[in-house]
This record gives structure tokens, sequence and C-alpha cells, in this order.
């Protein structure tokens, strides 16, 4: 029970956000057309698939954009303008401290984002990359012991159900959150404005053991299954289609 009181603690500290309004694939088309594609991010916790993910992802992404009509222009420039205007700035870190100007930071990104802009003559930025989130599990018997999260859904104990030691009663009373991987896509504006998003779910990275501890998955056992990464992305896209329209 202590596990999962700390997956709560630990998931819950970001605290609740209103839902969103984003453009849909539509509203985007009409004033953001051509979009630059900056930098596939992996999470650090994640980097050792770095390779694989990026290599997996970075086409398909770009596909799936221009089959809606959009241009995608190569947009990894702002990362070099970015650098450069880190070098060329004082101030940034706290001689005492060592602490970062967070402010400062922010702007010289923005800074970076529009000079991009101008030289590309891009109307906007897509950012896409695999981090984790929060799956979700309860105690639902017609869930069948699954955590569910961005359009995937997976077993919360190692085996499953039924290939496991773990006794199942142990879960009837608990509901809280695993580690869940995704894929996302960003669209930002010149300001780091985020004018639309769309996430996939990809597959749980720990589990609950026989010993109802959670439990990393090695890496050979982590994104191996093509569908579920393919099954992903195009979820995320679809989200991105079908966002209300707002009034």
């Amino acid at each position: 029970m202590k596990y999962i009181y700390i997956l709560i603690i630990i998931f819950f500290l970001g605290g609740c956000k209103s839902t969103p309004e984003y453009l849909n694939t539509e509203q985007l088309k009409k004033n953001y057309q051509t979009l630059g594609f900056g930098h596939f991010y992996v999470e650090k916790e994640l980097r050792f698939f770095q390779k694989q993910l990026k290599n997996h992802y970075n086409t398909p992404i770009k596909v799936a954009l221009e089959e809606r009509g959009f241009k995608i222009v190569d947009a990894s420039s702002v990362y070099d303008h970015y650098q450069e205007l880190l070098q060329n700035s004082d101030n940034l870190y706290d001689p005492l401290t060592g602490q970062k100007n967070e402010n400062m930071n922010n702007n010289l990104w923005k800074r970076a984002l529009v000079k991009t802009k101008q030289e590309l003559g891009i109307d906007a930025f897509v950012f896409s990359g695999v981090d984790t989130v929060r799956a979700h599990f309860t105690n639902s018997l017609l869930l069948g012991y699954v955590a569910k999260w961005f359009g995937q859904e997976e077993s919360y104990l190692v085996g499953g159900a039924g290939g496991t030691d773990v006794l199942t009663s142990f879960f009837q009373n608990q509901k809280g959150y695993l580690p869940g991987s995704r894929v996302y896509i960003q669209v930002r504006d010149e300001k780091d404005k985020l004018l639309t998003m769309g996430s996939g779910g990809i597959e749980l990275i720990s589990q609950f053991n026989s010993d109802e501890e959670i439990v990393t998955k090695t890496p050979d056992k982590l994104f191996k299954d093509q569908s579920k990464l393919d099954g992903a992305l195009k979820f995320a896209m679809e989200t991105i289609d079908t966002w209300k329209a707002k009034k």
C-alpha cells in the first residue's frame, strides 16, 4: 500500500489543471500552415532509447503533418541561435549560488524562436518527443487490472492478472498511478505559446510484482512492440485533429 501512496504523492505534486483550449488541425492550418520542425526530445530517464525512438518517430511525425496539409521545414537552427545567445549573455547565472536566471533564459529562448521564424519564413514550430506521464489505475474488476492513459491501456501487474502470483485482492481497494510512456507533438508560436498538443500512450515503464512492489521494466522489455509505438502516434495526431473548436 505504501508504494501506491508514494506514487500518488509524486504524481500529484504538479497539481490539477483545467481543460486546455487547443487548436485542431483545421484551425491550425488557417494561420500556421508552414511549420518548423525542431528537436525530438527524449526524457532524461529514457535516454537509453533516444536513438531508437528518434529514428522511429522523426519521419512519421513529419509525414503525418504533411498528409494533413502542412508544409514542414527543418528548424533545428533554433538551437544554434539559442546557444549563441546563451554564450553571449552576462548574468545568466547567479555568481554566488550558481542558479540560472530562468526569466532571462526564457527570454533568450523566445528571441531564438523569433529569429528562426524570421529567417525561415515559418508560421510556428513543432516540438515532439517521448516522456513519462501518469497512467491511472483503479480497483475496478471490469478494467482487468489495467492502467489507462492517452488512448493506451496495459496490465499494471507483472505478467498480467492471470500470469503472476500477486494477490489481486490487494488492489481491490486501491487506486493510483504508475509511470507510463507517451509520444507527444506540440505546436508553439514564436512567443513559445502552446497552440496545440497531442499525446499518445505507448506502454508502462513500471508494474507491480508478486511482492506488491513497483519494478521498472528492463531495457530489453521496453519499446519492442512496433504496434504500440505506431498506435501512440496515431492517437496523438487524431487528438490534434479532433480538438473541439474554440467559440
